[in-house]
């Protein structure tokens, strides 16, 4: 009698630890599928984790999303469309200060810098603002695909102090995710 007591006691502790993982599974959110958002004019795309979603008003970018704590703003452009002897790096400077002049005590949070990623330059930097009395993250980054590409992107991540650090490495991967198809 105490062996199949202890059988079933062995039997009952499995079938809750089965229970207790499948609940866990279950709980889990799905981070193997992806939100692809393609930008149609410029054939650009990118993969965002499964809680972001567009914004109901993209203007004045040509895509604006958001998970709720943090904003991903999207430019992109043709070269053509620089002026004679600008790059997009400058076109980088210029929507960076641009962003950074209409907030109060800003400060470079991290040095610049230019890395490649699945054959896509890029430049970030990442400074903190105060606007209307709250401190901000603004993370800057500039996408140029290959040297076939005729369009480039300005990609900008805001969100607060706390939640920027908890969001870096997803940011990240988002703009490693860009994407430039030809026709």
């Amino acid at each position: 009698m105490k062996l199949s007591r202890g059988i079933l006691i062995i039997v009952a502790l499995a079938l809750t630890m089965l229970m207790l993982a499948a609940c866990a599974e279950d709980a889990a959110p799905d981070t193997s599928s992806k939100n692809v958002m393609l930008i149609e004019d410029y054939k650009v795309s990118f993969s965002f984790p499964p809680d972001w979603e567009p914004e109901a008003d993209q203007k004045p970018y040509d895509l604006q999303c958001s998970n709720g704590r943090s904003y991903a703003s999207i430019f992109v452009y043709y070269k053509t469309d620089l002026a004679d002897g600008e790059t997009p790096f400058a076109l980088f400077n210029m929507q960076k200060n641009d962003i950074l002049s209409k907030r109060e005590n800003v400060k470079e949070e991290a040095e610049e810098k230019i890395y490649e990623v699945n054959n896509k330059r890029i430049k970030s930097a990442l400074f903190s603002a105060d606007i209307s009395g709250t401190k901000n993250y603004y993370y800057c980054n500039l996408i140029e695909f290959d040297e076939a590409s005729d369009v480039f992107a300005w990609v900008l991540f805001t969100a607060l102090p706390s939640d920027s650090a908890k969001m870096m490495d997803q940011w990240n991967e988002i703009i490693a995710s860009a994407e430039w198809g030809q026709d």
